[in-house]
């Protein structure tokens, strides 16, 4: 799939806002925040780096609530892909991000302190740079079939998390 986020999020409170993780990668946030409250998961810049685009909060603003990605090695929002200003909170629009290898790298969703928000649904994703479809899509991981030629198994290769599977595919 085209959404390159794996669906590692959690269920929890924080500061009045309860965020739930749904099946299908977004999650709903519920509450009145009596601080600034955020989710956050890492992810692995081993596997994925170089350019991307990324969004994430339709509709939510500086001052309500976002998504954003925050490049903790660097100490801020990672570059865009000319490498000269920081990428803007996916607020409503696709960002240029350049994600660099071996940097610790967290997506955050986050509401404002003070901020009521019902139901209000954060679909984080971030897809290759050539992507031309921004339509929201669950992480379905990218795998694919292997056959290993000459013996009786074969499987799937999941290319962001390197998991190779391999099952009996036909008797001898």
């Amino acid at each position: 799939g085209k959404n390159l986020l794996p669906n590692n999020w959690v269920t929890r409170t924080v500061n009045g806002i309860t965020f739930t993780a749904n099946s299908d990668g977004s999650i709903t946030a519920n509450g009145t925040a009596t601080a600034d409250a955020s989710i956050s998961i890492s992810l692995d810049t081993s596997k994925l780096y170089g350019d991307f685009y990324f969004n994430g909060a339709y509709g939510g603003s500086s001052s309500t609530y976002n998504v954003y990605i925050w490049d903790n090695t660097a100490g801020a929002r990672p570059k865009r892909w000319n490498g000269t200003t920081a990428i803007d909170n996916g607020y409503t629009a696709f960002s240029e991000v350049k994600l660099v290898q071996g940097n610790t790298t967290s997506i955050l969703c986050r509401v404002i302190n003070g901020q009521t928000v019902n139901n209000i649904k954060f679909y984080p994703m971030i897809v290759a740079s050539t992507e031309t479809d921004t339509s929201y899509e669950p992480y379905n991981g990218n795998t694919y079939t292997v056959d290993l030629n000459g013996t009786r198994y074969g499987g799937t290769l999941d290319v962001v998390s390197g998991v190779l599977t391999v099952t009996k595919t036909r008797a001898w």
